[in-house]
């Protein structure tokens, strides 16, 4: 059984077909895989501007590669004329979705450099590639179009054996490099866990604690100053409280008042 992030899918998963293929790479696949669903990032295009991304799978194995997967439910509709995709649900509603090679990509290609720089071997050649998922249809032969070989292509037919089609994937990225030289060993797959799969605390800061009990603690004298205020025709009054609530500077704000006081009359 594979390892997944997060280890249970959203119940506001929109797509059946990503609930789908959630549970059978969980069943399908061993344990050395690692399975990270719903991934979004933001990185630079070509002009240093932030462009959002994101990938439905990424799979990861130290020794195989990592596939990064798009996935599109429903019946697909491709015409090459108008390089126009659909997608129809089981309700019969259509509606347009943009190119899911396209998409996987640029995914790829973001995650890719995002891992190299991370562990800092830009030098070695990692086993990353790409595929899509339509888990509703069987596609037969393939697509039309030198970017959608069928053995990136993963269909209905697939599922049931799917750890063997997850293997052939990888393998055919790797073309003729030996596991060996294009594995991204363990500390490839621990990094996209610190990446994408690692629980973080956000905590206020000390200072930001400083200034609220600052702010309170300013908001507090005021009102101490309030009562100094309706105590100015009280010739004696007797001010409690615990260490620490200000009467101190309650006495220094009334010994200063009558020291104004005074000099004025003078």
């Amino acid at each position: 059984m594979a390892r997944m992030y997060p280890n249970q899918i959203s119940p506001d998963t929109p797509s059946a077909a990503e609930r789908l293929l959630y549970e059978a790479f969980r069943d399908s696949l061993d344990n050395g895989y690692t399975v990270f669903h719903s991934v979004a990032w933001q990185s630079l295009d070509g002009e240093g501007r932030p462009r959002d991304g994101e990938a439905d799978f990424i799979i990861v194995h130290p020794k195989r590669g990592i596939l990064v997967l798009e996935a599109k439910g429903g019946t697909i509709r491709y015409e090459p004329s108008t390089d126009h995709w659909t997608s129809t649900s089981q309700l019969d509603r259509v509606h347009g979705i943009r190119d899911p090679f396209v998409q996987v990509r640029y995914s790829k290609y973001a995650l890719e450099e995002r891992l190299q720089a991370v562990l800092h071997r830009p030098k070695r050649r990692i086993n990353v590639g790409h595929a899509v998922a339509f888990p509703d249809v069987v596609v037969g032969e393939g697509l039309p179009g030198l970017d959608k070989p069928r053995r990136i292509i993963l269909d209905k037919a697939d599922l049931s054996e799917l750890s063997r089609w997850v293997g052939g994937v990888l393998a055919y990225y790797r073309g003729k490099a030996s596991q060996r030289e294009t594995a991204p060993g363990d500390d490839a797959v621990q990094a996209l866990i610190d990446i994408l799969g690692k629980s973080r605390d956000l905590r206020p800061a000390l200072w930001g604690d400083f200034l609220q009990e600052r702010e309170q603690f300013i908001s507090l004298t005021e009102q101490q100053y309030l009562i100094l205020d309706a105590l100015q025709r009280q010739r004696r009054a007797a001010i409690c409280g615990c260490a620490g609530s200000g009467k101190t500077m309650m006495a220094a704000e009334k010994a200063t008042r009558l020291a104004r006081q005074d000099s004025v009359s003078c």
